[in-house]
């Protein structure tokens, strides 16, 4: 939030409500992706195709992170995406 805010200078209800909006999206989200990886079954296992997939995306999303939209809005936009890539792939157990 103090990236987005000082040095950005993305106002700091956006990036509070974007995180809002990203951790709203998480909560929704989440139960119904574990309930689809408890039940998928592949020659990997139940997760490694599910970390496979995930590692351009994180790669992406990390890049993407430290570079800024010139748009205000679309800025609070991209914090909201980011922040739920970022909760949705590290704060999962595995």
């Amino acid at each position: 939030m103090l990236f987005y805010n000082q040095v950005v200078g993305l106002p700091a209800a956006w990036v509070g409500s974007a995180i809002m909006i990203a951790m709203i999206a998480d909560a929704l989200f989440d139960p119904l992706l574990g309930q689809y990886s408890d039940n998928v079954r592949t020659r990997w296992g139940r997760r490694h195709p599910f970390m496979y997939a995930a590692a351009l995306p994180i790669a992406a999303s990390y890049l993407l992170l430290w570079n800024a939209a010139r748009n205000a809005a679309r800025r609070a936009i991209c914090v909201a995406g980011r922040h739920r890539d970022y909760r949705a792939l590290f704060d999962q157990p595995l």
